[in-house]
């Protein structure tokens, strides 16, 4: 499969000078919001005759030298989907046609850069795998963490949904832009920590991400990932030092896509510093974990899914879907890096995917790769052939959102935001407390 040189590529760098040294370090990145792959578990992908369940998700995973954990923020704001004849849908069966396996190989084979592809059923059953343990930068999917670890909070008791937090200056590009949720003219205002949690999981408000992340640390956001099932996810980290670098090929890779990934993965560091890096195999257990209820907890996992079920930027895995499938996902983007993450609710079981890719030549044949990976996790064999229209714009897209919504009265329907109620109360602050 070919590949090419991507030195001399950066992603947007800017560095901000916020209050909060943790929010200082978000802000040093932010930008904008496999051989054949084999099917079978992703505890052991060489057995690919056979079907294995995913490692328990709560088995809490040595962090190997214990790093300095990253954020590789994003803004997410892509290309419009392809619009495509619509094929008369076929009667759905959670049957997966093996031989959907060589179909994505063959497409992601034509690619240029590296793709990290798991499909699961909801038990756990791995139906494909492509690079599942090699390394990706994150883009925006680390705020998934963060969601997380806030909610966390939340539950114990720390934090409470309706908390207002002020809008700092620092929070905003430049001490004043705006961003795909909040405008300039907001800077000052407040947002209550529900609104928060909601424009970051559906927006990829980075206003918002830098708001949450003075309520925690990379440390805790790396035990709250490994409580999650996520082994090989670090936060704000010099690849160098992990134990597991540089990559290795695994069952479902070749020596040249390792290559690539830290091609890739050393040039953003040079470029920008300490970087974010996870797997889709970490990706797959952290979905699998909101099914199940096993990111941090059911309250957590049930708040979380409530959230992207409302994602406002759908231009990946449900751009080919028809109306009989749901979604629960997040994308996330960077320079020649482009991501997608979800649980798709079928007529039958749900399915997970996630499609991870970098050093990219052309962000919108990734864009609609990951769309016609969808219809290959959904059993479809109809797959049409990735567009010319794809190639365009130097390489590098746009994000496009979906229908426009009121979002702030969505944040104040507890009903869609945050489904079950909160256990507990945080403790009054207020200086007459």
């Amino acid at each position: 499969m070919p590949f090419v040189s991507i030195s001399n590529r950066q992603n947007t760098v800017r560095a901000t000078t916020a209050k909060l040294a943790a929010i200082a370090a978000l802000s040093v990145v932010l930008s904008a919001c496999g051989t054949a792959g084999n099917s079978g578990g992703l505890g052991d992908l060489a057995k690919s005759d056979s079907t294995a369940v995913i490692p328990a998700l709560n088995t809490p995973i040595p962090i190997g030298k214990s790093p300095t954990p990253t954020m590789t923020p994003t803004n997410t704001p892509v290309p419009s989907p392809t619009t495509l004849p619509s094929p008369t849908p076929l009667p759905y069966t959670d049957d997966w046609p093996a031989e959907l396996a060589a179909v994505a190989d063959t497409m992601i084979d034509q690619e240029e850069g590296v793709f990290g592809v798991v499909i699961l059923e909801e038990s756990g059953d791995v139906l494909y795998s492509r690079n599942s343990t090699m390394p990706f930068i994150t883009a925006s999917l680390y705020k998934l963490i963060l969601m997380a670890d806030i909610l966390m909070r939340v539950e114990q008791g720390e934090l409470t949904l309706d908390q207002p937090i002020t809008l700092q200056p620092d929070f905003f590009e430049d001490g004043e832009a705006g961003d795909t949720y909040f405008t300039a003219e907001e800077v000052g205002g407040t947002a209550t920590i529900r609104e928060l949690l909601y424009c970051v999981g559906d927006y990829s408000s980075n206003v918002s991400a830098r708001s949450l992340l003075q309520f925690t640390n990379w440390e805790s956001m790396t035990q709250t990932a490994r409580q999650s099932g996520m082994e090989r996810t670090y936060f704000f980290v010099n690849p160098d030092d992990l134990a597991e670098w540089p990559p290795a090929p695994g069952p479902d890779s070749s020596q040249e896509e390792a290559d690539l990934a830290r091609q890739f993965v050393e040039e953003n560091f040079q470029a920008s510093g300490p970087v974010n890096l996870t797997t889709s195999k970490d990706m797959a257990a952290y979905q699998l974990g909101l099914i199940k209820g096993t990111v941090v907890s059911p309250y957590v996992s049930a708040q979380i899914l409530s959230i992207l079920k409302e994602q406002e930027i759908d231009d990946r895995i449900p751009a080919l879907l028809d109306d009989r499938f749901n979604f629960a996902h997040k994308p996330g983007n960077l320079i020649h890096a482009v991501h997608d993450f979800g649980v798709i609710f079928t007529p039958g079981e749900a399915r997970v995917l996630t499609a991870l890719s970098e050093g990219l030549i052309w962000d919108g044949r990734a864009h609609e790769l990951i769309q016609r990976l969808a219809l290959i996790a959904t059993g479809q064999i109809d797959i049409p052939p990735i567009s010319e229209a794809a190639m365009r714009d130097d390489g590098v897209v746009q994000v496009e959102f979906g229908p426009p919504k009121d979002a702030r009265e969505i944040v104040r329907d507890p009903e869609v935001i945050i489904g079950i109620p909160t256990p507990t109360s945080a403790p009054d602050t207020s200086p007459e407390a």
